[in-house]
């Protein structure tokens, strides 16, 4: 990377992040006011749920993001490139199967049993839950293709399509708020049509920094080879990951049982 395009990079990641902040800042308030404590809190839980499920991840983005920068060093970017890739996804399709699951199976118990609502319905806590367990689920694919693309240097586009995700789901909630309804399940219906999109452009951005190959791969696929060789970086910031998330995460599991939403 030459220092020109250091420089664009640099100030694309400070003015993505800066935007982040600032929409969040601004929006909770203004959330506050239309949903109400106890229906924000849902948001809340929304978030600490995606914390701790990102444990599953292992630290595998980040090491995709780490192979592709080595690869594009070494201008290596043909089929074993392509297979770890697909590696990759194979090994994420396997964890989102397992997650949704888990979050639909456990959705009733979490809404009768650990959530304290005092008017929220637990139809609806459950309702919010299932659909939680949606939106993680493509945001995971999206942190996936995300790593790659750091990994391609390719920082402009991730901030600038970071700065619309963000207004897309604050920004639009917001909306939808104002003019059409404050009912906190449709809320999340709409993070899961975001979600999906998110998912969309930045798979079809990868794909298309990748050069092509004339083989054709299977869909999925699992390399004892590649899991072998990625193994020792991928464990040492899956072991970071969950020492981080215990320390900073830990009493908010708990208060998210013995506190009620509000």
């Amino acid at each position: 990377m030459n220092k020109h395009s250091l420089k664009k990079n640099t100030i694309a990641n400070y003015v993505g992040q800066l935007y982040s902040m600032l929409i969040v800042i601004i929006i909770t308030p203004l959330y506050l006011t239309y949903l109400g404590a106890e229906a924000y809190g849902l948001i809340g839980f929304f978030v600490l749920m995606q914390t701790w499920l990102n444990l599953l991840d292992v630290g595998l983005s980040a090491t995709l993001g780490r192979e592709v920068a080595y690869s594009k060093g070494k201008n290596n970017l043909g089929l074993e490139f392509r297979k770890l890739v697909k590696c990759f996804e194979s090994i994420f399709l396997i964890l989102v199967t397992l997650i949704f699951f888990s979050v639909f199976i456990s959705s009733e118990i979490i809404s009768e049993k650990w959530i304290n609502a005092e008017n929220i319905k637990s139809e609806t806590i459950e309702y919010c839950i299932v659909f939680m367990g949606l939106i993680i689920c493509f945001r995971w694919f999206t942190t996936l293709y995300k790593s790659g693309l750091n990994g391609f240097e390719d920082q402009i586009w991730i901030n600038g399509i970071n700065i619309l995700i963000n207004s897309l789901k604050y920004l639009g909630a917001l909306f939808l708020f104002m003019f059409y309804s404050i009912d906190i399940k449709t809320f999340f219906l709409y993070q899961l049509l975001v979600g999906l999109f998110e998912s969309f452009v930045f798979l079809k951005r990868f794909y298309s920094v990748i050069p092509p190959i004339n083989t054709r791969l299977s869909p999925f696929l699992i390399d004892k080879k590649i899991l072998e060789k990625i193994s020792p970086f991928t464990f040492s910031i899956a072991i970071t990951t969950i020492i981080w998330t215990f320390l900073t995460q830990f009493d908010k599991l708990l208060l998210s049982n013995l506190l009620t939403l509000k």
